[in-house]
């Protein structure tokens, strides 16, 4: 067969499987490889997504110029799309965890389980932080027990399993095909079922609705690998919502944590150092002793009353220096005169 011929065959089938010509088949095409529309430019989106996409756009003020209408109607487009999927994602996750929590966690655990034999301590350890995990371990020791009960013995394999749900070590096992699984080791593995039904019953079955509560709310804590996809696709529109309408989205985080306006709240005096009290007011002024002498004469005559002369270490004594100053210090005594100076009032 010539090069020609098999071309012309090649071009022939090849405007069999063109696809679709017309718009309405190519809108219908791109809906193919649509999942759940939380992630790519949000061309093509599912009926319910692009619903909310559509009442978020006619409830949303864009941040951006609104003098530019092309900016301002890419930019709603934009927000609009973000925090309809953040809506999505967390609606999502709810309804995740609802109705697919048991199966979505027994998954986890066998996927975990299966990496037993690889890294037997790590994995069984890590098994024993969930429910289901403790619930797989308990019934793989359930089956040995019968088995080791019915037939009085373990083969090699079951040995090896044992020693793999016990996290046991390759050097800390016997030789490969040597069986040494006797009663007194029956009697540990029976201790063992004990402690991993106390800890499924009393510990991590109480706790169950609780974590089934905060992984729906967003927390990872036990996540499951869909609730991590979501809070991926959910933290990213976000962060993206937050760049488009940074007001917007403050307040709406701001209202997602249960805090209320600042105008609403009356405002809380800080506490802050004491003021000291007010210091108290000064002794009375003494009476000035009786003069002892009599004043000397002088030329000067004065229509005030001469005060008494009295010792410079008594009390209520006159400087004599501040006579004239500009403070007008004249009759003021020592104390009145450091008062006046030095007090910070």
């Amino acid at each position: 067969m010539s090069q020609t011929f098999q071309n012309k065959a090649r071009k022939a089938n090849a405007q069999k499987s063109t696809g679709p010509k017309t718009e309405e088949g190519k809108a219908r095409s791109r809906v193919n490889s649509t999942r759940h529309g939380l992630s790519g430019k949000g061309i093509i989106l599912p009926p319910d997504l692009a619903d909310l996409v559509e009442n978020e756009r006619r409830n949303l003020v864009s941040a951006q110029d609104r003098d530019d209408p092309a900016a301002a109607a890419a930019a709603d487009n934009e927000a609009a799309l973000a925090i309809a999927r953040v809506h999505a994602c967390r609606a999502a996750r709810v309804t995740l965890v609802e109705e697919h929590w048991q199966r979505e966690q027994t998954i986890a655990a066998l996927e975990l389980a299966r990496k037993l034999p690889e890294q037997a301590r790590l994995i069984t350890t890590k098994l024993e932080r969930t429910f289901q995990g403790v619930a797989w371990k308990l019934e793989r020791f359930y089956h040995l027990a019968y088995e080791y009960e019915s037939k009085g013995r373990f083969t090699p394999e079951e040995q090896a399993h044992y020693h793999d749900l016990m996290g046991r070590h390759p050097l800390e096992r016997p030789p490969a095909g040597e069986v040494t699984f006797d009663a007194e080791a029956f009697k540990y593995m029976k201790k063992e079922i004990k402690r991993l039904e106390h800890l499924r019953d009393e510990v991590l079955g109480p706790l169950e609705p609780a974590v089934r509560d905060a992984v729906a709310l967003g927390v990872p804590i036990d996540d499951m690998t869909p609730t991590r996809l979501l809070r991926r696709y959910e933290s990213e529109n976000w962060k993206k919502y937050a760049k488009l309408c940074p007001n917007m989205a403050a307040r709406a985080k701001r209202q997602a944590r249960g805090q209320v306006p600042a105008k609403a709240v009356a405002p809380t005096p800080k506490p802050g150092p004491q003021t000291p009290p007010p210091p108290p007011p000064p002794p009375p002024r003494p009476e000035p002793a009786p003069p002892s002498q009599a004043a000397p004469k002088s030329d000067h005559v004065s229509t005030q009353a001469t005060p008494p002369v009295v010792s410079r270490d008594e009390a209520g004594a006159p400087s004599r220096r501040l006579e004239g100053s500009r403070g007008g210090g004249e009759g003021l005594t020592v104390q009145e005169v450091m008062r006046r100076r030095f007090s910070k009032h």
